[in-house]
């Protein structure tokens, strides 16, 4: 390459680096603080054969502890958990939270089922749901919609 060509490539460089060329590129969006730490937190999860729930990270979100009292109130196709110390439950040394047999066997929940951890933290209470009754609870939404598709 000669000195020319090197001196024309210079000038081409020096031109894409002034305007209009200073700002190509992908276009970035301004990012925004966010004003508050989110009170409510959803997550899918399974469950053993003992009725460990395999993720933790509701546990985490709500800051319980490992081996903390838990309480339960068993509804139409969940469970609502708080801390208490009535049930004489637990959480897991390992923070893992474990539904009882009697639980499980109300509820219909078996070894590798998934299920719906919806955690606030401003109630103090996570809910763990049922597959059936987030379609059930899905399906009466969209029976109160006239502008859904089904």
């Amino acid at each position: 390459m000669g000195a020319d060509e090197v001196a024309f490539l210079r000038t081409e460089v020096a031109e894409m680096n002034s305007f209009p060329f200073q700002n190509a590129g992908i276009p970035l969006a301004t990012l925004v603080a966010c004003p508050q730490s989110p009170t409510a937190y959803y997550s899918i999860t399974v469950i053993d054969s003992s009725g460990r729930l395999a993720s933790r990270s509701a546990i985490r979100f709500m800051d319980w502890a490992a081996s903390q009292m838990v309480d339960f109130a068993v509804g139409s196709g969940i469970v609502e958990v708080a801390l208490g110390e009535l049930s004489g439950q637990r959480i897991t040394a390992q923070g893992h939270l474990r539904l009882s047999p009697s639980t499980r066997h109300m509820l219909g929940i078996a070894d590798k089922d998934r299920l719906i951890l919806a955690a606030n933290k401003g109630a103090g209470i996570l809910i763990v749901g049922t597959m059936a009754w987030l379609a059930d609870a899905i399906r009466a939404m969209m029976d109160g919609r006239e502008d859904v598709q089904q």
